[in-house]
């Protein structure tokens, strides 16, 4: 699990981070949600977009198992937030995540 914080796209600045969608293993989704709550916490208000990878393994967590796992209910308020899945390896939600990078520049812009 590894988080990125882009400025400047497309005129705005979001925090995405990217959760690898086929790792279960409790102590490392704790470490990852504390990581994200603070990186959440540093940047007040700014956009954040979970990208879910490896979204073509089975096995993997849905939207709704990150959203309960990372307590994203609590980082939503007043800001963007949105959960994206995507496989590099079947290109599939690629053009997801460009359009909500998009929403979400557009979204910081406007404030």
């Amino acid at each position: 699990m590894d988080t990125a914080s882009f400025s400047d796209a497309w005129g705005g600045a979001c925090l995405c981070y990217v959760v690898d969608s086929t790792e279960r293993d409790t102590g490392k989704i704790q470490e990852a949600r504390a990581r994200l709550q603070a990186l959440a916490a540093s940047q007040p208000g700014k956009p954040i977009i979970v990208v879910l990878s490896k979204r073509d393994v089975e096995a993997g967590m849905n939207r709704a198992e990150v959203a309960r796992e990372f307590a994203l209910e609590e980082l939503a308020e007043g800001r963007f937030l949105q959960v994206l899945e995507v496989s590099v390896l079947t290109n599939s939600g690629l053009d997801e995540l460009s359009d909500s990078l998009k929403a979400a520049a557009a979204e910081w812009r406007e404030r």
